[in-house]
């Protein structure tokens, strides 16, 4: 009994294992070209030497209705040391995350993705999931769900002392 109820735990907790094993090693930031709501492009190389927050969210995320101003308040007091994107992965209708963040009041960019391939690329299962990029463009944080606004900080101070 007590071993049928362990084997029925077995596979949803592998999953979640697995799923949640990539977040405590470094990774190198897979390559992408993204087209941003100033209707230009960002590639991965442009990030490179400088640290980066990239929060990947829906319109429909209820979480991230909360998380994006939040990030917004860091974005201002970083945004020269600091890159901070948020890709937005329910949508690719430029009026529509212009006025999504008019609501919102933020003003970092905001990055449209092939959804399909994109997500699978930069393992985002759910959202808000918030990367943050050393210079060198390895992957050294993945949260999923809300972020704590002071370890987000201490993160990136400590990335900007490296």
């Amino acid at each position: 009994m007590v071993k049928n109820a362990l084997y029925k735990l077995y596979i949803p907790l592998s999953i979640l294992i697995s799923i949640f094993s990539f977040a405590f090693a470094e990774e190198k930031l897979p390559y992408f070209k993204f087209r941003t709501d100033a209707n230009t492009s960002i590639k991965k190389p442009e990030l490179k030497g400088k640290p980066t927050v990239m929060i990947f969210w829906g319109i429909y995320c209820h979480t991230c209705r909360d998380e994006l101003p939040r990030l917004e308040k860091l974005y201002q007091k970083y945004k020269d040391k600091v890159n901070f994107l948020a890709v937005v992965v329910d949508t690719d209708d430029i009026e529509e995350v212009k006025e999504f963040k008019n609501k919102l009041k933020f003003s970092y960019p905001v990055l449209f993705i092939n959804l399909k391939y994109d997500l699978f690329k930069f393992k985002v299962f759910g959202t808000p999931t918030t990367l943050i990029i050393s210079p060198d463009l390895k992957i050294v944080k993945r949260y999923i769900g809300d972020i704590n606004p002071n370890e987000l900080e201490n993160t990136l101070n400590q990335l900007l002392i490296r």
